[in-house]
């Protein structure tokens, strides 16, 4: 199950269990007509009710499979990363938690079968930040086409 192999991914139970809990936030905004969600589950023509009641599985492939209905064209741009890289005198506890929360940033296109690049975007006072572009299934090479074109 995308359950399992998220488990997998994430190296335990635990941080798969916290992203779940973070996509059902994240929807629970949407339904109060909040959150970032609400905005992308517009653009693909769902709502809060129709993944109701759907494993993570099934949430995945069903977004990833709405996705596929968009233009050719389309592309979703989402945050690289939660936040700038830990300084790397950090303590272990500050890369875990950043590990933890990233996971959701950049897991979640591979399980819904979308390609996705991570671009730099800026330096900050923080550190670098960048950003992450999403495609619809089999827009692979107009990914990789469009991160040239902006890489320059």
């Amino acid at each position: 199950t995308a359950q399992g192999v998220l488990d997998l991914m994430t190296s335990g139970s635990v941080r798969a269990g916290r992203a779940f809990q973070d996509l059902q936030r994240n929807l629970a905004d949407a339904r109060d007509g909040t959150g970032e969600a609400k905005d992308a589950l517009e653009k693909l023509n769902l709502t809060v009710e129709d993944l109701s009641g759907m494993t993570l599985a099934e949430t995945l492939a069903t977004v990833g499979d709405r996705f596929g209905t968009l233009r050719d064209d389309a592309i979703l741009l989402v945050p690289a990363a939660p936040a700038a890289a830990p300084l790397a005198r950090s303590d272990e506890a500050d890369y875990d938690d950043l590990r933890t929360r990233n996971e959701l940033y950049n897991c979640t296109a591979p399980l819904a079968r979308l390609p996705q690049v991570s671009l730099p975007l800026a330096e900050t006072a923080d550190g670098p930040v960048g950003l992450g572009v999403i495609a619809g299934h089999g827009n692979d090479e107009m990914l990789l086409d469009l991160a040239v074109a902006v890489a320059g």
